[in-house]
């Protein structure tokens, strides 16, 4: 069990989005081999996903032949989302999978720790401010004594010149524990040779300098048939979800090295490191693989296997105390076996989803390109549920066989492993077995042990649900176990109002038969609303209207409901995210709704138009608080005129940056303006745009931003219309903010425009362009870099205020 644990975790840390087992093309072979004689391992480390060089790591993959791994300290939980509204740990999510679509192309291996990206910072004393420091570093050295590597790697300097603190932090925290490793006296401790810089020239971020070690790297690899910049572009391109698209390069580059610490080098990154298997006292497995290489047939890689199942015999004899190498190289071998022998088998499952209950009908297809192959067993899960198979495979003709497996309590739901408990002191908890793992290692797969001659090896395949989309052709996905009923809120954000009682909703998906349920509404550990439900039918959905008496009320952030049926408790709700270049993700939250106590006006607005940007929950909040929110399609944007029946047109974020179709339409919108309509524009990035007059007026934008979210707020003229009117704002509505006050906000405008704030981060100049308002012809446009898309959905009173006023800009008593 241990060692299939083992093999699903390589899958997932090096071939996450692969759902069956395919043999690799002769040429990804011949790179195994020569991999199999190399024993050496580099770590990159730095602080996100998209931070790592992957033209680097591609080289040092495809042309060194080395180990390479990249750590990661976060997922990118903090960042921006160009593709939709998810935020916090749901975009860390697609960013942990966009990254392992990248490592899938170029062949490195991917380690997040459990620290949770909290937005931008400016030093590494902020990001220690949120995370323990001693704590970043022993997660560095728990990932070094886990994959032993020589070289560790850093992307970015100790000195800052990497610009966001989490940035340097990553740095600090690799040669701290690159240092303690040194010092230490436990003849057991892994001592990597040295810590090296991977320096840079980042826009005007220049970390170049004279006498640094330089490396050509770059090279055309015809194994490839592209360069290794051009490999490097595709896989780095996959991080969508930051608009990381990056150019295809090709002719030979240095990269630039210093040594951080450890042993100097003069030739290369391994200077005084063995990486042949001279290491483990074995000279004769590497001349024996340097054979197999020689002689490789490309049009016949099984003529190999013969040779390679000896190899192997000699490698489970190593002496134990080179059980690392041992085990390392044994599980790189087994997988190039299988390639040479044209293993090739999927699981499928008849159904995408199942629950606890059901009954899992399974088909195993199955072939080889050799013969002598046999499916000697399949197991399920583990290896305690075995199915004798004894059936030949070969001759490139597919075996299938069929079986049914039942879904019981034991078989946990789909959700990632680090969000099924709740975040604690800026970390993820992660439930044994899992210390550094990307992904999940897969509940669903059948174990095979594959019999070649003599030699049994274990071929663990997840269990899938494939599909024909007609655009796509085959999609092939995980099967998700979902549970037996889960509740979505339809209102998650609930507007209370003195004296009022509350009225919500929920829907109610069940999988499977409920016969008696009552659906309770917590407040803290208080019932505020009970209901009895009928019987509930297998795959039906319901809406659920419950009414909370304004009496059972009190003050509290959040209303939670559960399912309750016999001992059983249904707390769950589903989400799923889908986009073409990722699997379909699914993670639960708890059934809840934000509550908040009304405190503001708005006695002119009641009609708003959105336009819709990269993505963002502004809109249902404003709806959820009361206010008739329509989404402007392109024909009702054609149509300026129309746009008169609206008070006022907020813009959703970033939509300068990604909505270059709203070009054409923007004169109307400014003569909307002009006419005496109001707009709100809310931030966009100074990088990428793709609208650039954005504004009726000139304005011109900065990466200035203010990330501490305490940061003081001043009135620059306490009796600006903007701050009395409909709400009074003081300074109280800038309590309880999220993650950071602003980003992005402008460095010009035009003299029409009004600023309102002035806030700074610790130590820096003032930053006073936070809200800026001008009139325009007979309307006003206003422009604001505050996260109100992060304040809003998380139910900031005060944030809702000031909100509402720029919804009210330029209306009087």
């Amino acid at each position: 069990m241990k060692r299939l644990l083992l093999l699903l975790s390589i899958l997932c840390s090096r071939y996450a989005t692969a759902q069956q087992f395919r043999p690799q093309p002769s040429s990804a072979i011949f790179q195994e081999l020569q991999q199999l004689q190399r024993l050496g391992t580099v770590m990159y480390i730095a602080a996100h996903p998209d931070d790592e060089n992957t033209r680097l790591i591609t080289y040092l993959v495809h042309h060194d032949h080395i180990n390479t791994i990249y750590l990661s300290l976060t997922r990118g939980d903090g960042g921006q989302n160009i593709l939709g509204n998810e935020q916090g740990a749901a975009l860390g999510l697609i960013r942990t999978n966009e990254m392992m679509r990248a490592r899938q192309l170029d062949g490195a291996g991917q380690l997040f720790t459990q620290f949770v990206d909290f937005g931008f910072s400016k030093s590494p004393d902020e990001t220690f401010s949120f995370w323990n420091k001693t704590e970043v570093v022993n997660s560095v050295k728990q990932a070094i004594q886990q994959y032993r590597p020589d070289v560790l790697i850093c992307r970015f300097p100790t000195t800052g010149e990497g610009g966001h603190g989490q940035h340097t932090a990553s740095a600090i925290a690799a040669k701290l524990a690159f240092e303690e490793l040194q010092a230490s006296t436990d003849p057991n401790i892994w001592k990597p040779k040295r810590l090296l810089f991977n320096a840079f020239k980042f826009g005007t971020s220049n970390t170049i300098r004279e006498g640094q070690f330089l490396l050509p790297i770059n090279q055309y690899d015809p194994l490839l048939g592209e360069s290794y910049g051009e490999l490097a572009g595709r896989s780095r391109s996959e991080h969508k979800s930051q608009g990381a698209g990056t150019p295809q390069t090709y002719g030979i580059a240095n990269e630039n090295f210093e040594v951080l610490g450890g042993a100097p080098m003069s030739k290369s990154l391994y200077d005084g490191v063995d990486t042949s298997w001279n290491r483990v006292g074995a000279p004769q497995i590497g001349k024996q693989i340097a054979a197999v290489v020689n002689r490789f047939d490309f049009t016949h890689p099984e003529k190999s296997v013969e040779a390679l199942v000896k190899i192997r015999k000699q490698i489970v004899a190593l002496n134990i105390k080179n059980a690392f190498w041992s085990k390392t190289k044994l599980e790189e071998l087994d997988r190039i076996i299988l390639h040479c022998a044209g293993i090739q088998a999927e699981a499928l499952a008849a159904k995408p989803t199942v629950s606890n209950g059901d009954s899992l009908p399974v088909t195993l297809n199955i072939t080889s390109r050799m013969n002598g192959v046999q499916l000697a067993a399949v197991y399920y899960r583990d290896r305690n549920n075995c199915i004798p198979a004894a059936t030949a495979i070969g001759n490139d003709s597919v075996r299938t066989l069929s079986f049914a497996f039942p879904v019981t309590a034991q078989v946990p739901l789909t959700e990632p492993f680090w969000m099924q408990q709740e975040q604690k002191e800026h970390k993820y908890i992660y439930p044994a077995p899992y210390k550094n793992e990307a992904l999940n290692i897969p509940d669903f797969v059948l174990s095979l042990q594959i019999n070649i001659g003599a030699e049994a090896f274990t071929l663990p395949v997840p269990i899938s649900y494939k599909q024909l989309n007609p655009t796509r052709g085959d999609v092939i996905e995980p099967v998700r176990v979902m549970p037996v009923a889960d509740i979505e809120p339809l209102q998650p954000m609930l507007v209370a109002e003195p004296q009022k009682d509350l009225q919500t909703s929920v829907r109610i998906t069940v999988r499977q038969p409920i016969d008696q349920a009552t659906l309770l509404v917590y407040q803290d550990k208080d019932i505020v609303a009970r209901k009895a439900l009928s019987a509930l039918a297998k795959d039906s959905r319901s809406v659920i209207d419950i009414t909370i008496p304004a009496a059972a009320l009190k003050q509290g952030p959040v209303l939670r409901y559960v399912l309750e049926s016999g001992n059983q408790q249904y707390d769950k709700t589903l989400h799923l995210i889908q986009y073409e270049h990722i699997p379909a993700l699914q993670y639960f939250e708890p059934a809840q709704s934000v509550l908040v106590q009304k405190n503001w006006v708005a006695p002119k607005v009641q009609k708003i138009g959105y336009i819709a940007g990269a993505g963002d929950k502004v809109a249902e909040a404003l709806s959820l608080s009361g206010f008739e929110v329509s989404m402007l399609s392109d024909a009702d944007l054609s149509h300026p005129a129309g746009l008169a029946k609206y008070d006022v047109i907020v813009c959703g974020v970033r939509v300068a940056n990604v909505r270059k179709d709203l070009a054409r339409y923007m004169p109307g919108l400014w003569q909307y303006v002009a006419q005496g309509g109001r707009v709100v524009m809310q931030y966009n990035t100074s990088m990428g745009l793709e609208l650039p007059e954005f504004s009726p007026l000139p304005l011109s934008l900065s990466r200035d931003r203010i990330t501490d979210e305490k940061a003081t707020v001043t009135f620059i003229n306490p009796a600006d219309p903007l701050l009395q009117y409909p709400n009074v704002i003081t300074s109280k509505d800038f309590d309880n903010w999220v993650q950071e006050r602003g980003i992005y906000y402008p460095s010009k405008w035009d003299k029409a425009y009004v600023p309102v704030l002035s806030m700074q981060d610790p130590g820096e100049q003032p930053l006073n362009s936070a809200i800026l308002y001008a009139p325009y012809g007979k309307g006003w446009f206003v422009y604001t870099g505050l996260a109100f898309f992060r304040q809003l959905p998380a139910g900031n009173v005060g944030a809702m205020r000031l909100f509402v006023n720029l919804l009210h800009v330029g209306m009087k008593p």
